[in-house]
């Protein structure tokens, strides 16, 4: 009878080792399906001009790379310039951003440990790059550039060309791994527009960051099922299409290069 009852014992205890590692890995399931960025597959990479940043990085997933280092002062510039023209207190975005810290991680895909261990670095880096796309989008719909140097294009230098370089910026925003959630821009235009009496500025702005996206379609228009779908709970990133994007940007990196070629 002892020995039947051990049994029955051995047996219940597996059933719950099993459902403990059922619901374990259910629960992982959940938060990787919470992912919007997504890392690329391996066998995607040997063509890697066409998932690597070539300007700037924005996100986790290649900060710090050598060749994209030069851009990191430009974007706290930006951060320094939105801020700045905002009247409002630096503290408003930081608290924000460390609000929606452990909502913006779960949206990255396999995030490193440095990243997910780190909550101070993770908030600096989606606060820096949320407020240098938002300037971004600001310069391209308004180009206002007051309090920017008058003899030189922001974040520039004196001898290139602004058009140019922020078609540049927008195709490494939509390469698949170097994407921001929109739930994070989407919070930081709150806190901007917090205090203003028209409150269609909130949707005005929001719907410039959809329309920047899809610039090369000028025909589509941002609605507000466009934003609602963009602040799904799963927090969208900003472009989903990866393999039609990445194959856009591939043929607009070797139109450029014929163009350079031919000298033009």
């Amino acid at each position: 009878m002892e020995n039947a009852e051990s049994s029955f014992s051995s047996l219940l205890s597996d059933i719950q080792m099993a459902i403990e590692a059922a619901t374990k890995e259910s629960k992982l399931r959940e938060q990787q399906d919470q992912s919007c960025v997504m890392r690329v597959p391996w066998r995607n990479t040997k063509c890697m001009n066409d998932y690597e940043p070539q300007m700037v990085s924005l996100g986790p997933y290649h900060h710090g790379k050598r060749n994209l280092q030069a851009f990191e002062d430009y974007k706290w510039e930006a951060l320094v310039h939105f801020i700045r023209r905002s009247e409002i207190q630096a503290d408003e975005f930081v608290k924000v951003v460390r609000q929606d810290a452990a909502l913006l991680m779960k949206c990255y895909d396999k995030l490193e440990k440095k990243w997910s261990s780190s909550s101070q670095d993770f908030v600096k880096l989606m606060l820096t790059d949320g407020c240098f796309i938002l300037e971004i989008v600001r310069l391209a719909f308004e180009y206002n550039k007051e309090g920017y140097p008058p003899d030189q294009e922001p974040f520039l230098g004196p001898d290139i060309n602004w058009l140019h370089k922020i078609i540049l910026i927008r195709e490494d925003m939509l390469l698949l791994e170097n994407q921001l959630p929109f739930r994070l821009l989407y919070s930081l235009l709150t806190v901007l527009h917090k205090s203003s009496p028209n409150k269609s500025n909130l949707e005005r702005d929001a719907k410039r960051v959809l329309r920047f996206i899809h610039w090369d379609n000028p025909l589509k228009m941002v609605g507000v099922d466009d934003l609602k779908t963009a602040l799904h709970p799963t927090g969208l990133p900003l472009f989903q299409h990866e393999s039609q994007v990445s194959r856009r940007i591939a043929a607009a990196r070797r139109l450029r290069i014929t163009d350079y070629k031919n000298g033009t």
